[in-house]
């Protein structure tokens, strides 16, 4: 804010080039790099990597001090935060067994096999690999991921990855472990550690190696196809890591006409596999807005299935993360809607408006950026209202509850803004062919009353109506964009034809 820029640059990458922005300020540096092809806008940039040297000036220092001991020791006190503490994300493993939303292999279960469950659970990643807990952020509270050494011994796999490693999360155990059946934390941490040292999605490449394998088990693709594309045999049976990592290694290194199909992620590569085999495979793909995937069962959950079709970065969940769907949580409907309904599991009611609210309480955390993980399954005890204090006592801005809670809103607007731009409307809402009109496989623990996604006309209209849109096109209104002070915003919207007035 108040230094002068020094010197800038940006260069624009060809197609396997390399990209390099380097900004240089007096007091501080940014520079980021990458390799070529589809990133930051026309620019070809990925990143931008920026390093402070002049610390952050804190307003009033011992008020905020005094607000952060509070806020920790509030945080400390959820119900939530010991478990946290000790498995993280991945207790959604046995949580997700209980209540069904797990995809074993490709989703023909959503239930992890009984002799399976154990080798999944967080108490086998604890047992046989944790060695120390650690914190993404320095003074966090729960520090709900760890440190771990494969040693060579622990599982039948162990001897293939030995190495250090950070904790996986649950989608790399629903990734690897269920939906590609190998139920191995050995092989789920070293896919987790290498997809990231490469900068892939892991949800993208092992869903990738799902999907083929359930090509397989019908018996639409062949070991000859393998050798057309891989120019190898290549067996694509249940839990075959051997095929995990060729995919990996094609997709990474693009060596074949695998790598190549899905070198945009599954859906554009599921379209390119068409084309080769010539027969009709988008039916068998599960997939979201946009094309993204989600590696976990959602068709139970009204509210996730919501959040995934109308998520402004494409079938993500964390847009809109909340547990009131999954665990029947009555109480928090109450206090978020007035109404209990959303908590009542496995029907359609009131979750389109759960969705929409809990857009709002995510973009606000992230305003702020903090953790929402512990939050989503305790905001009444932990609303982003609960940090207006210490906000103010560290920026000097003064800042109510309910301010935070219309910051959220207005960040939530803004994306929904920008694609109403690029031409995202009520038509781009919407899921796979698979997840809205095939049923469930195996219901398991979840009531015949819901087995497919079909309700999400319903929840789309709710959802549209609560954030105060248009529910027919799904765009923004004006009186909603100028009761949130952003009538510059409803004004560039209008000139483009994207608003409803």
């Amino acid at each position: 804010e108040d230094g002068e820029i020094e010197t800038a640059c940006i260069g624009q990458a060809g197609e396997n080039g390399v990209t390099f922005a380097s900004i240089t300020v007096s007091g501080w540096r940014a520079a980021g790099r990458c390799g070529g092809g589809a990133v930051m806008g026309s620019k070809n940039l990925k990143a931008i990597a920026v390093k402070g040297t002049r610390g952050i000036k804190v307003s009033e220092p011992q008020a905020f001090f005094q607000s952060s001991l509070e806020m920790m020791a509030r945080v400390q006190a959820l119900a939530i935060v010991d478990k946290f503490k000790q498995e993280g994300t991945l207790q959604a493993v046995e949580l997700y067994d209980t209540i069904g939303s797990n995809p074993w292999k490709y989703y023909h279960g959503i239930v992890n096999p009984e002799d399976t469950r154990d080798k999944l659970s967080a108490g086998a990643y604890n047992s046989l690999f944790k060695l120390r807990p650690v914190a993404c952020a320095p003074g966090c509270a729960t520090a709900c991921s760890s440190f771990h050494r494969i040693q060579g011994h622990e599982t039948p796999l162990a001897s293939r990855y030995p190495g250090p490693g950070d904790k996986p999360e649950y989608l790399a155990v629903a990734t690897v472990g269920s939906l590609c059946a190998i139920p191995d934390y050995a092989a789920i941490n070293y896919f987790y550690s290498l997809t990231n040292d490469y900068a892939l999605d892991f949800l993208e490449v092992g869903h990738v190696c799902a999907f083929l394998m359930e090509l397989w088990d019908k018996g639409i693709i062949t070991v000859q196809d393998s050798l057309e594309w891989m120019g190898e045999p290549v067996r694509f049976e249940w839990g075959n890591v051997e095929a995990l990592e060729k995919v990996t290694d094609a997709i990474v290194f693009q060596r074949n006409r695998l790598g190549e199909f899905f070198r945009e992620g599954v859906y554009k590569g599921v379209q390119r596999l068409e084309q080769a085999k010539g027969v009709p495979l988008l039916k068998y793909c599960i997939y979201g807005k946009g094309g993204a995937v989600l590696n976990e069962e959602s068709r139970p959950f009204p509210t996730w299935m919501t959040n995934h079709a109308v998520s402004s970065r494409g079938c993500c969940h964390m847009r809109a993360v909340t547990m009131v769907d999954k665990m029947g949580l009555t109480d928090v409907s109450e206090a978020l809607l007035g109404r209990p309904e959303a908590g009542t599991r496995f029907v359609p009611d009131l979750k389109g408006a759960l969705s929409a609210v809990a857009e709002n309480i995510a973009a606000a955390y992230n305003c702020m950026g903090i953790c929402i993980l512990p939050a989503c399954f305790d905001p009444i005890n932990l609303p982003p209202g609960s940090y207006a204090e210490a906000y103010s006592t560290l920026t000097g801005v003064p800042m109510t509850p309910e301010g935070i809670y219309l910051a959220g809103r207005r960040a939530a607007n803004m994306e929904k803004a920008f694609n109403s731009r690029l031409g995202y409307s009520r038509k781009d809402d919407t899921l796979s062919e698979r997840w809205l009109k095939e049923p469930l496989a195996d219901p398991g623990p979840t009531p015949a009353g819901i087995t497919t996604g079909d309700y999400l006309e319903h929840t789309l209209t709710e959802y549209y109506l609560w954030h105060g849109w248009d529910p027919e096109t799904g765009l923004q209104k004006r009186e909603t964009l100028e009761m949130l002070d952003l009538k510059d915003v409803a004004d560039v919207l209008a000139r483009e034809d994207v608003l409803v007035d």
